[in-house]
């Protein structure tokens, strides 16, 4: 039963960026969205650029989109948990939350491209922490993911 849903949640792990790409994607290219989706995650998280500001001023995020993002902020600083049930917890609704987010991307442009730059190892961080199987494990990815939001908030508002 566990290897089902190991495989289950790889294929949803797997499946969540392509689904943001298609939601937000302009898909008059002659590939397949779904092909042309994969190909930009894959080029997307192997980008060693930097997300840059706005002419020096923080982008603006969707209204739609930035309710997603603040309830997750609001689970992460509020999160006292120590004990693995409890980390599970704030990760399945880290998933939920960013299930939400991509599937209401409205985002274009270059606003879009640079959210993309912190959504998907965000994104990342936050399937690493669901996968934690022990406590320090969890405690570390959950530091990060605090560090992530910090982050989102130096380029984003």
């Amino acid at each position: 039963m566990y290897i089902i849903y190991s495989v289950m949640k790889s294929m949803y792990i797997l499946l969540l960026p392509a689904l943001f790409f298609i939601s937000c994607a302009d898909n008059t290219d002659e590939q397949p969205a779904a092909a042309t989706a994969v190909e930009e995650q894959h080029e997307h998280s192997h980008e060693q650029e930097g997300i840059e500001l706005n002419n020096g001023q923080k982008w603006k995020v969707d209204e739609n989109m930035m309710v997603y993002l603040v309830q997750m902020e609001k689970d992460i600083t509020g999160f006292s948990g120590t004990t693995m049930a409890e980390y599970k917890q704030l990760a399945s609704g880290l998933e939920q939350n960013i299930e939400l987010l991509t599937s209401n991307c409205t985002m274009e442009g270059q606003a879009h491209d640079e959210l993309h730059k912190w959504l998907l190892p965000f994104m990342e961080l936050s399937e690493q922490f669901s996968a934690s199987a022990t406590e320090p494990d969890a405690e570390k990815y959950y530091g990060q993911i605090k560090t992530s939001m910090e982050d989102f908030h130096r380029y984003f508002e």
